[in-house]
């Protein structure tokens, strides 16, 4: 849980043309490693930026997504999946599912997302809706079970379909 929109608002200063945080005051005179004006945030394991707070680590496009809107969303999804771009356009209010929706396909596989090898030579496009698979079809190539698994997405997630 985040700290009220007030308290947010009085230790943040954001920068809605980059999309950056910085420091605009900070409780503890002691903790050295803040300095009121420097940029807010350093790159987690995965990739977000984040601040710690009373003892806590705070995502800071979950900060910023609080700042703009003034209420906390269940999730905070960045539209192009790059998630150090915290800019106003690419943040929107997302749930579990949702936010799943827009995942890239994992960096292990060779495949486009939803498709599959079904036998050589002969390829699977299939999709998760509300944890239900939805079967596309048999394809002769990558490309077209790739162009199936497209259409399905934008279909049935609309505007966070990563095709």
């Amino acid at each position: 849980m985040l700290p009220d929109l007030q308290t947010l608002q009085a230790l943040f200063i954001y920068d809605r043309e980059t999309g950056r945080l910085f420091w605009r005051w900070h409780p503890n005179p002691r903790t050295r490693s803040i300095v009121v004006g420097a940029e807010a945030g350093a790159k987690n394991g995965a990739g977000y930026l984040v601040v710690k707070f009373e003892g806590k680590t705070l995502l800071v496009h979950r900060i910023i997504f609080k700042i703009l809107h003034g209420v906390d969303a269940p999730r905070v999804d960045h539209k192009n999946r790059d998630r150090s771009d915290n800019v106003p356009s690419n943040l929107r209010a997302a749930d579990a599912t949702t936010n799943n929706w827009n995942r890239e396909v994992q960096a292990r596989k060779s495949l486009p997302k939803g498709v599959f090898e079904n036998r050589p030579g002969k390829f699977r496009a299939r999709i998760m809706v509300r944890g239900e698979r939805i079967d596309l079809g048999t394809f002769e190539t990558i490309g077209a079970a790739e162009a199936a698994y497209r259409e399905a997405s934008i279909q049935h997630f609309g505007e966070f379909a990563c095709a």
